[in-house]
């Protein structure tokens, strides 16, 4: 099945941010001291390695580990000179919609493995670059930014990472959702994961909520719409776009998931 939202009492909808964005690239002799103020701190290790305490309890730090540091909490950290820390830091206030101050029960973070890294920093620049550039409408959208990054950060902390497989289910969905019209063969798609044609699919409906064929023909039908109400395709170039080979057979199997032939859901939907 597919996962459910996240759901966190007291969330919050938007971000104000206290200061620039910064990058660091950590001294050789760094080691950082401090009560973090009346903000959070979201912290952020593009790179290197060394170890953080908060309130008491050692974190490892290694590439993409994140910290959103709550007011009042005591830090200390220190790095591996051999492996210097680059850090992404932000000071930020959580707010709802109406710009009102709220405390999160979803914050503080400690040691939070980002899951996808390189999307994470390229996020984080981003933030960097648009409040620097001092207009009105980039710095709302580096605040933007930031709360994205900090909402991310508190999913992954939260939603249990995909095994390796399920992981690659979660990919093939996305190519036939992006392509319904190759054809695929499920048979040889089982094989890249591993898996006998029976175990894929329990897996993949595991994952997904429906089986790999009604998955592709589900697909095939959302894009056979879009083409005949949006393109002046004929039926059988549609067909033959989305991997039929027989235009009847895609009639009838579109009738069947529809309601109606495809001519009559065109005329019915072109103009409307």
């Amino acid at each position: 099945m597919l996962p459910k939202p996240l759901c966190i009492s007291r969330s919050f909808s938007s971000v104000h941010l206290v200061d620039s964005p910064r990058i660091f690239v950590s001294e050789k002799n760094w080691h950082w001291r401090t009560i973090i103020p009346d903000y959070y701190n979201l912290w952020y290790a593009v790179r290197g390695e060394g170890e953080i305490t908060v309130d008491g309890v050692l974190y490892p730090i290694r590439t993409g580990t994140l910290f959103i540091l709550a007011p009042g909490q005591h830090v200390q950290a220190m790095h591996n000179c051999n492996n210097p820390i680059h850090n992404y830091a932000t000071h930020f206030h959580p707010v709802t919609s109406h710009g009102r101050r709220i405390k999160p029960a979803s914050l503080p973070l400690c040691g939070v493995q980002v899951r996808n890294a390189s999307l994470f920093e390229m996020i984080a620049r981003h933030t960097v670059s648009h409040y620097k550039s001092g207009h009105d409408a980039t710095s709302s959208l580096a605040a933007q930014w930031v709360c994205v990054l900090a909402l991310q950060a508190i999913h992954d902390a939260h939603t249990p990472a995909a095994n390796a497989v399920d992981q690659r289910m979660s990919e093939w969905a996305g190519k036939v959702a992006s392509n319904p019209g190759n054809r695929l063969s499920i048979q040889d798609i089982a094989k890249e994961t591993g898996l006998s044609r029976v175990h894929f699919t329990r897996r993949f409906k595991h994952v997904t909520g429906e089986t790999p064929q009604a998955f592709i023909i589900r697909h095939r039908m959302d894009r056979a719409k879009e083409l005949l109400r949006h393109s002046s395709m004929t039926l059988k170039e549609i067909a033959d776009s989305l991997g039929y080979e027989d235009v009847y057979f895609f009639s009838r199997q579109f009738k069947g998931i529809v309601g109606k032939p495809p001519g009559a859901w065109r005329a019915a939907h072109v103009h409307a």
